[in-house]
């Protein structure tokens, strides 16, 4: 049997929540908090309140697995994005994948949640950690769009998937990044020049660096 990915199971400790009805614990209380276990931990307030505070549940974090379980696991089981494994992940991918292909991933994710958006909140919670894993990743490695021997279609295709989805952040970050990524083309030896840079010795290929 094929497994599409190997995961590691960490204990959280998180707040406790007292179990349904007990009424030892104000509302705003009674849900899961994420701690920092290095700041002290503070005395619970509440009078009659549980002496249960902290708990440990597991966590799953994905270690190894396809390309397509990878990006996917980018958003968390929260439906939240998965800020850690975001930041190996686009730190290495480079080396098994190709920026077109996760792209792609990414956005047919996002269109294929748009019927959901209306009824699920969760589809929509979803649809925004998307949206916010492109716009780091156009912050974070916006070399990893530069490619003029295809025209920059994936700028051009991220700006048609941000109109036809209405984000307008996402456009004016795309368009900006497309407009400078022109001048460099048209500038780019005096622009390499300028910087000191020789673009001979570097390789569009990661792999090959």
């Amino acid at each position: 049997m094929f497994l599409d990915a190997i995961y590691a199971v960490y204990l959280k400790k998180v707040r406790y929540v007292p179990p349904p009805g007990y009424d030892g614990v104000p509302k705003l209380m009674q849900r899961y908090r994420a701690i920092d276990p290095d700041r002290p931990q503070l005395q619970c307030p509440c009078p009659g309140s549980d002496h249960l505070q902290w708990e440990s549940v597991k966590e799953r974090v994905i270690k190894a697995g396809t390309v397509e379980k990878l990006v996917e696991c980018l958003v968390g089981a929260d439906g939240t994005m998965d800020s850690r494994h975001f930041n190996v992940f686009f730190a290495t991918y480079r080396a098994f994948a190709e920026p077109t292909n996760v792209l792609d991933r990414l956005l047919r994710r996002y269109e294929s949640l748009e019927k959901e958006v209306i009824s699920s909140t969760s589809a929509l919670v979803i649809q925004n950690s998307i949206r916010s894993i492109l716009i780091c990743w156009l912050d974070m490695y916006p070399e990893d769009f530069y490619d003029p021997d295809c025209d920059f279609a994936m700028l051009t295709n991220l700006l048609d998937f941000g109109q036809r989805s209405k984000l307008s952040d996402l456009r004016a970050k795309s368009r900006k990044l497309l407009e400078r990524f022109k001048h460099i083309q048209e500038e780019g030896d005096q622009l390499a020049y300028a910087f000191g840079y020789d673009a001979s010795e570097y390789s569009k290929n990661p792999q090959e660096k």
